[in-house]
């Protein structure tokens, strides 16, 4: 026999208790209790520092991309930037500004530095996404539904 087979009876099981159960000790009597008890509590100094910190978050992701920029724009061929693996990247970078974007190397490291800041976008919002909106806010939350049902 397929694990599949087992499954379904074993749902129906599930969901016959709980139907049983609800019916047996009244219509959502708990989660009318809970709700009641959650319109009445106010936000704890925790959750007014995880919003502060969210919006601080926020604030930091979007300058750090901008914050790049401008270090790019004024010293390109610092050791994290891309244009600093090339050997002569000063003589780039000078002759880019004397010609504008009139030549090849003054395209290449317009191009260079999008590409450098179009990446740290994405990585910095990804991984804030993921420690904000998932960690912090998971473990403040988890610990707010403590809170509310130790009472």
């Amino acid at each position: 026999m397929a694990p599949s087979q087992f499954q379904d009876p074993s749902l129906w099981i599930f969901y016959s208790a709980a139907m049983f159960l609800n019916l047996c000790y009244g219509h959502h009597s708990m989660a009318k209790r809970l709700q009641d008890k959650l319109s009445k509590t106010k936000p704890s100094r925790a959750v007014k520092y995880m919003k502060f910190f969210l919006m601080l978050s926020e604030t930091t992701v979007v300058l750090f991309p901008v914050i790049q920029l401008l270090l790019l724009t004024y010293s390109p061929c610092t050791p994290p930037f891309i244009m600093s693996i090339f050997p002569n990247c000063e003589e780039i970078m000078e002759y880019s500004q004397a010609k504008g974007w009139s030549d090849i190397k003054g395209w290449l490291s317009m191009v260079v530095h999008g590409f450098e800041v179009w990446m740290t976008v994405h990585m910095v919002y990804a991984g804030n996404i993921w420690l904000t909106y998932i960690v912090i806010t998971g473990i403040v939350c988890i610990l707010e539904y403590l809170r509310i049902l130790e009472r």
